[in-house]
């Protein structure tokens, strides 16, 4: 259909309409997708559609699946399909054998180092640094969604833990590791 362009954005997560055909297009209810689509002429709407993409739907031991939208473009119906393509999933087992290999290299560093509390301060860090980096990113992925909310979504519990991490690791670089927690008694 000269004009209408459906697009697939962030992996699939949703489908990009822009109309420049003249008339009105519209995406109907059903089929697990509760709210109808309208799109006037020059305009643009996006949305996740039940029916493209894996909300509710399991692949199953098949990695492929298809998806059709029907809509309507003035008196004219059309309907649009895709694939479904699951990649494969990550190794939990390999993530949790690095990551226990890492805490484990870590201790015995600890222990050997005359500053400790330095390699750990810095470790912590680097970790906030690293989950800071992967929700600006994810953040800056989506583009249907208003930035600061995606960002706060992505964040979950981060914004508790990295002020804390970042406070108890310069607490520790200070030589003073409980200073951010509690006072010490005075002794006589």
């Amino acid at each position: 259909m000269p004009g209408l362009s459906v697009t697939t954005i962030e992996d699939g997560a949703r489908l990009r309409v822009r109309n420049d055909t003249g008339m009105r297009v519209e995406v109907p209810a059903g089929d697990g997708q509760t709210v109808p689509v309208t799109v006037p002429d020059g305009g643009s709407a996006t949305w996740i559609d039940a029916r493209a993409t894996t909300l509710d739907r399991d692949l199953g031991a098949a990695s492929r699946g298809t998806w059709e939208v029907p809509l309507t473009v003035g008196p004219t119906r059309v309907t649009v399909t895709g694939e479904l393509v699951a990649g494969q999933p990550p190794r939990a087992a390999s993530w949790w054998a690095l990551a226990a290999g890492i805490a484990a290299v870590l201790l015995v560093l600890a222990r050997r180092s005359p500053r400790p509390h330095v390699l750990l301060a810095v470790s912590g860090l680097l970790v906030v640094a690293a989950s800071v980096a992967h929700v600006v990113g994810a953040t800056l992925a989506v583009r249907s969604a208003p930035l600061w909310g995606t960002f706060l979504d992505a964040t979950g519990i981060g914004l508790l833990v990295w002020p804390l991490v970042v406070a108890a690791a310069v607490a520790a670089l200070r030589g003073r590791a409980g200073a951010c927690w509690a006072s010490a008694p005075a002794r006589a």
